[in-house]
């Protein structure tokens, strides 16, 4: 019976030793690979334009990197819309947006979707006669798309 309680004890600390090394060898993996990667940002970093009469001191290297770089005004006022960190939309943006529609010819089945916003289908009324009209031109599109695709396309 001892010996049975010994046995067990003895699996459980080998399966916790175990874990225990497994964990050690995927943090000092996460280890070496964040430090690859700062070192690969650390020389992207160092290549600094040398000066043109061949001095390469390191205080001149220190006032290179020290100097402010010059670009684009990066300001959240001149940012287009698409650019800018998204946020969860206002009421008033999400009710603008929703009210924009706009028609989308599908070309595979000859038909134009009336779309709302981020992508809901709404529904068109149109006359009966307009009806028919769509459905005629659509079936037609049907028709010339699977022909295209089953290769049997007549040539007139």
């Amino acid at each position: 019976m001892k010996s049975e309680m010994e046995d067990s004890s003895d699996s459980s600390s080998t399966e916790r030793r175990k874990r225990k090394e497994k964990k050690a060898k995927k943090k000092a993996k996460k280890q070496k690979k964040s430090k690859k990667s700062s070192r690969d940002i650390d020389v992207e970093s160092s290549v600094a334009p040398t000066p043109s009469d061949g001095s390469s001191s390191i205080a001149d290297r220190l006032r290179l990197l020290a100097e402010p770089m010059c670009g684009p005004d990066l300001s959240l006022a001149t940012m287009p819309e698409a650019v800018k960190p998204k946020g969860p939309m206002t009421k008033e943006q999400w009710e603008k947006h929703q009210t924009t529609l706009r028609k989308v010819h599908d070309p595979e089945t000859g038909r134009t979707r009336l779309i709302r916003g981020d992508g809901e289908i709404m529904e068109e009324i149109v006359t009966r006669d307009m009806h028919i009209a769509i459905n005629k031109s659509a079936t037609k599109a049907d028709g010339a798309f699977f022909e295209t695709v089953l290769g049997l396309k007549r040539h007139k």
